[in-house]
């Protein structure tokens, strides 16, 4: 089908066909490697900051690691080992969140509910009440 454009110098003149919407083979394969690289980049500071600061980004890590499972992208050395570090991370960070909050109500149930009462009862001790 051809496909014609008015010009304002004369009659209408015909357009080559439009260019293909995928890219070719070499320039998605370059894409797709720079996408798995942006992901690995991305899990690792995910991991590394949730670690220092706000452990619930680990579980953001581990998606974006799962995500990365079924690419058959081949990984660099140094992104395979930002992999590794970031899911041990997210891993040892997840169990020793799981381990505090969980033996935090054991020892709210072993002490009663003067939880943190020692140290109100050493502060009025020392204002003279």
């Amino acid at each position: 089908m051809r496909q014609f454009r008015a010009s304002a110098a004369g009659p209408s003149e015909p357009q080559p066909p439009a260019e293909p919407d995928e890219p070719p083979l070499a320039e998605a394969s370059v894409t797709r490697s720079q996408l798995s690289r942006a992901i690995v980049r991305r899990a690792w500071q995910a991991a590394v900051i949730g670690l220092c600061v706000f452990p619930p980004l680990n579980f953001y890590s581990l998606w974006l690691l799962w995500k990365l499972v079924p690419r058959d992208t081949p990984l660099g050395n140094a992104d395979r080992r930002r992999c590794e570090a970031a899911f041990l991370i997210n891993i040892v960070t997840i169990l020793l969140c799981v381990l505090l909050y969980g033996l935090v109500p054991f020892y709210y149930l072993q002490n009663g509910p003067t939880f943190g009462m020692p140290v109100v009862t050493t502060l009025q001790h020392a204002m003279g009440r």
